[in-house]
């Protein structure tokens, strides 16, 4: 027969049992957690990615040409050679360690005073041609195209492509952004204005470490 001190003694060690294993189980979940977030060990810096800035540069030198007397041209006669003016010269650089993606967009410039949006040319009659370089950037099969076709709301995408990431140097990518006015424009909209701006907006390459 069990006296009442040992009855006791036996519950004190039942209690005791308990709480470390109590414990226990608690350090296990802990472990079982920890491992759920965090199931892969590697040595800290063994791998470093540096997201870089992707710098992009806009020469305006000749942004001026937009701003002054655009004579109807046949595009594509004009395209059939590289002219040597009525261009504004577009130049990104990625100095990053990743791959980067950019767009290019062709959006309303604020127009200049006392004038209003009816003086702003309808852009079915704009036409764009890219040159990279060494060649013209197609759209469909061809050198140029309609601004009223790449988008609305005064927001059109001209260019959308990717850039390597930094290999011992800088990666660099220069291009001519050209402006034409359609040889169907309307007598009837002489004097109206062509105002635009480059806006480019980057991101890293999807999938790789930032």
């Amino acid at each position: 027969m069990i006296s009442e001190r040992d009855d006791k003694k036996i519950k004190k060690s039942n209690t005791k049992l308990m709480i470390i294993s109590v414990l226990v189980l608690t350090i296990l979940t802990l472990n079982v957690s920890y491992s759920a977030f965090f199931d892969v060990k590697v040595q800290p810096n063994l791998y470093s990615f540096k997201a870089g800035t992707l710098n992009v540069t806009v020469d305006g030198s000749n942004q001026s040409t937009w701003n002054k007397e655009l004579k109807p041209v046949d595009v594509t006669t004009v395209t059939s050679t590289v002219p040597a003016s009525g261009y504004v010269t577009l130049t990104i650089k990625n100095d990053g360690d990743i791959d980067a993606r950019y767009s290019v967009t062709l959006v309303d410039d604020q127009l200049p005073t006392g004038t209003t949006t009816t003086d702003r040319l309808d852009p079915k009659y704009i036409y764009v041609g890219i040159y990279d370089g060494s060649s013209w950037v197609k759209f469909n099969a061809q050198n140029y195209v309609q601004l009223s076709t790449l988008g609305s709301n005064s927001n059109y995408p001209i260019l959308n492509t990717t850039i390597a990431k930094k290999n011992g140097t800088t990666i660099q990518k220069t291009y001519r952004i050209y402006i034409w006015l359609s040889k169907d424009t309307p007598t009837s909209d002489i004097g109206k204005l062509v105002y635009y701006r480059v806006n480019v907006h980057s991101t890293p390459v999807e999938g790789q470490q930032q």
